[in-house]
């Protein structure tokens, strides 16, 4: 495993190439089908936002996408000039006493593995709000940990996500290495 990375690991290894993140466009599909009814909530707040390929896709949301490398966001502007993208950390606490609200839906897709204080960005989020969240079986030099499988997911969560109406979806990225993402849709307690 490595260790959590700073803005400007995101930058570099083709992370602002064009089509760099294409490859996670399953992904990013599967977490719209986990939506819940636009009548209930119509905003989406998606933590670590990357260059903004999900923001592509939640056309009928109000949308927010936060980010801690200022190159990366620049990015997500280019390509979404509809949404709104911030600069800031996912632990600030100025962050999540203007911006964040239940009355959001809250988007973790392939972040909270890259992050050590985790627990942290769970916990910033109302209590009560949907959230959905993808984490993956494998290891990688900017992972602090990954996920063997759900029952890990469960036991690392559970004190601050509440599991019990849980909805999963697995996505196999890479069948022949057993590569795997989770994915599930609940809520903060």
């Amino acid at each position: 495993m490595g260790k959590e990375k700073g803005p400007e690991f995101y930058t570099g290894k083709g992370y602002l190439k064009e089509g760099a993140f294409e490859h996670n466009m399953a992904i990013y599909e599967e977490a719209i089908k986990l939506l819940p009814s636009l009548s209930k909530y119509n905003k989406i707040i998606e933590l670590g936002c990357g260059i903004g390929y999900f923001a592509l896709l939640v056309k009928k949301y109000k949308y927010i996408g936060i980010d801690f490398s200022v190159e990366v966001i620049k990015k997500a502007r280019y390509i979404n000039q509809t949404k709104v993208f911030i600069v800031e950390n996912l632990l600030s606490k100025t962050l999540y006493k203007e911006l964040y609200t239940n009355d959001c839906i809250y988007v973790c897709l392939e972040v909270l593995e890259h992050i050590d204080n985790d627990i942290d960005v769970i916990k910033s989020i109302p209590s009560g709000s949907p959230i959905i969240i993808s984490v993956p079986n494998r290891d990688y030099d900017s992972h602090v940990r990954y996920y063997k499988n759900q029952r890990v997911i469960i036991e690392r969560y559970q004190e601050f996500i509440d599991f019990h109406k849980c909805k999963w979806t697995i996505i196999e990225t890479n069948p022949k290495k057993g590569a795997k993402v989770f994915m599930f849709r609940a809520r903060r307690k």
